[in-house]
């Protein structure tokens, strides 16, 4: 049975490779990133084959707007900020995008019917 997927991060390489597993085993899948980032390269391989999703960490009304627009039986949130010296600079707001990003993807799944299955993969970033 194909799922509904929504990666969040999906310009990214784990988020690239995972939309060109699920779209090959023929789940429908949309992509949560930064508007710039549908521009990667890493998206030549599934470009045109998924839904974009314009949306930001720091913003929680993005995820659940994301959430509820695809209502997906699967997320996978791979979101992280990228840059690892800014975590350095201002660890709150790193804090903030991973860990209040994840929280606002879970809550956003809660108040799904049916809920979906929520992996959830962190960076690097988290131990700046």
């Amino acid at each position: 049975m194909a799922e509904r997927a929504l990666i969040t991060g999906i310009a990214g390489q784990d988020g690239s490779y995972l939309a060109e597993l699920l779209l090959a085993r023929g789940d429908e899948v949309a992509g949560l990133d930064r508007p710039a980032a549908f521009a990667s390269p890493n998206l030549d391989g599934v470009r045109g084959r998924f839904t974009e999703i314009a949306g930001d960490l720091l913003d929680p009304a993005s995820l659940h707007d994301a959430v509820a627009a695809t209502q997906p039986t699967a997320i996978y949130h791979l979101a992280a900020p990228t840059f690892v010296p800014d975590s350095w600079v201002d660890p709150t707001q790193t804090l903030a995008a991973i860990a209040g990003a994840t929280a606002t993807v879970l809550a956003a799944a809660l108040a799904t019917d049916p809920r979906p299955r929520v992996w959830v993969s962190t960076s690097s970033e988290v131990f700046g």
